[in-house]
């Protein structure tokens, strides 16, 4: 009996006496190898934002007048910004390729959602090129005519951006591998994009005239500002869930969760310090 057991049993059940331990790296390190981009797209796609911001930017880099500290104020959040826009396309870009987008972490959502935004950027830099140019802003907003075509590149930027953001969210929300409670907070990501499509076209019509129809801008903005705080909410406990659980995450995930509250910091910053600083 015990002849029979050592060899054979020892060779045979081994291998499934500790199945957590084979298990375990293929769980947590195959979606995060999966996932991850290679140095070639993060460094291109990081170039390739810095490059269209400056593209956006560039009426006020050729023909400004900015001061040192001014410049920064707007220039250092628009690099941050194309930054973060070349991490989402390195994410995104394998996401797609190899399909793996169900692999992708909360904090990649983030990131991937500043491609659609970038454009809203690029279309409105296209305001002076068109009719009403020369008018000054006073004559400009006296002018329906001339407001619609002066606002016409940015809306349909704004309008794209947003309905991109719109299916990219109920993409995660149906076929990434989150749990729940970030499946909530995808869930509200699409819900608030929704109400800015709707506000968006609404407001091309009136002309972003809120006398026009009072009721509608305080219910959309009223639903907006409530949307902010659940999906705020929504995330921190989903964070604290995560860390009692120690769910594994890569850095580019915390690169997006970061960025959530350095970013608006940034622009907050950078756009008092002329005024407190340089005056």
């Amino acid at each position: 009996m015990h002849e029979e057991r050592s060899p054979a049993d020892a060779a045979v059940v081994n291998p499934f006496q500790s199945p957590g331990m084979e298990t375990e790296p293929s769980t947590e390190t195959k979606p995060l190898e999966e996932i991850s981009p290679t140095q070639t797209a993060i460094w291109g796609g990081v170039l390739m934002g810095i490059i269209l911001q400056l593209f956006a930017w560039r009426e006020a880099l050729l023909y400004g007048n900015d001061t040192i500290a001014t410049l920064g104020a707007w220039s250092v959040p628009a690099l941050a910004t194309g930054v973060l826009f070349g991490l989402g396309v390195a994410l995104i870009t394998p996401a797609l390729m190899r399909g793996s987008f169900s692999l992708l972490l909360p904090g990649h959502w983030f990131l991937i959602a500043f491609i659609p935004k970038v454009l809203i950027t690029i279309g409105a830099s296209f305001h002076l090129a068109g009719p009403g140019s020369d008018y000054t802003d006073e004559h400009i907003l006296n002018l329906r005519e001339d407001l619609f075509w002066y606002m016409l590149p940015e809306l349909a930027a704004s309008l794209v951006s947003a309905s991109i953001l719109v299916f990219f969210y109920f993409a995660v929300l149906i076929y990434t591998r989150e749990p729940q409670r970030w499946k909530v907070v995808a869930g509200t990501n699409a819900f608030y994009w929704m109400l800015t499509v709707v506000q968006l076209a609404y407001g091309y019509f009136v002309m972003y005239d809120e006398d026009a129809a009072p009721t509608f801008y305080w219910i959309t903005n009223t639903l907006m500002t409530g949307t902010l705080l659940f999906w705020v909410l929504a995330i921190l406990a989903s964070m604290k869930i995560d860390s009692r659980q120690e769910v594994p995450r890569d850095g580019y995930h915390w690169i997006g969760i970061g960025q959530l509250i350095a970013l608006p910091f940034i622009h907050f910053f950078m756009n008092s310090l002329p005024y407190v600083y340089f005056r």
